[in-house]
């Protein structure tokens, strides 16, 4: 489906959409590779409209969540979208972990009520003890 200039500049008024935007840039990319200059700038500024929400970008923007957060890295930002996995446990937090089997009898779910990881965790690291 192709527009005249004029039908398009008239349907991105009426959806109140920036005229800088082009209409193949809204729905279809057909290059591949790096983005322009207009496509970062989109990301960046819609970075600050959604108060750097990834999934509300990801909605607004025609581009993956890999692209987008990649664009984002090059200028320094980074998305609050979902929280962040926690990093490994240091060899303290391991130990006590071990320890942990023999003051609660080796019961997993009583163990996961008193200290804070996971079931799954907690059987991961008593699986090699």
């Amino acid at each position: 489906m192709s527009f005249d200039e004029e039908t398009e500049r008239y349907l991105f008024h009426r959806m109140g959409i920036r005229e800088e935007m082009e209409y193949s840039r809204m729905y279809e990319r057909e290059t591949k590779g790096r983005l322009s200059q207009a496509d970062i700038d989109l990301i960046v500024h819609t970075y600050y409209e959604c108060n750097g929400n990834i999934y509300e970008m990801l909605k607004r923007l025609p581009f993956s969540k890999s692209t987008i957060k990649k664009y984002l890295r090059m200028h320094g930002l980074r998305g609050n979208g979902r929280p962040r996995r926690r990093k490994r446990l240091s060899k303290e937090e391991i130990e006590m972990i071990k320890m942990a089997k023999n003051v609660y009898g080796g019961n997993v779910e009583r163990t996961a009520r008193h200290l804070p990881y996971s079931i799954d965790t907690i059987r991961k690291y008593w699986r090699n003890y």
